[in-house]
């Protein structure tokens, strides 16, 4: 796994919102980092919900051509496919930060 990918910049930023709109997933890092997922994806353990990770702060984040892991604090985890399998539209992921161009998965 390379744990220099895009969502490096996720890294010490805290989760301040995440939601379930219509059939994807958006997370807000403050105002300046907003990251949605379309994928398939995955809070583990296992009894973990979106809601869950509000308030946590990014430990880190690992990547490769399977999947994308972001690491939380109190030990959950979001686990977000990248297989052809998972994928519901165009997308993956998207990433938008502020004063960036906005990253695309596909």
């Amino acid at each position: 796994m390379d744990d220099f990918g895009p969502l490096t910049c996720l890294l010490g930023q805290r989760v301040t919102k995440a939601v379930m709109v219509h059939d994807y997933v958006h997370l807000s890092f403050g105002d300046a980092v907003q990251l949605s997922i379309f994928n398939d994806f995955e809070v583990e353990p296992e009894k973990s919900g979106i809601a869950d990770l509000i308030g946590l702060r990014v430990t880190a984040v690992h990547s490769s051509a399977k999947e994308e892991l972001i690491k939380l604090e109190d030990g959950l985890r979001l686990r977000i496919e990248l297989g052809s399998e998972a994928f519901h539209g165009p997308e993956a992921m998207r990433l938008g930060r502020a004063g960036h161009d906005t990253v695309v998965w596909n």
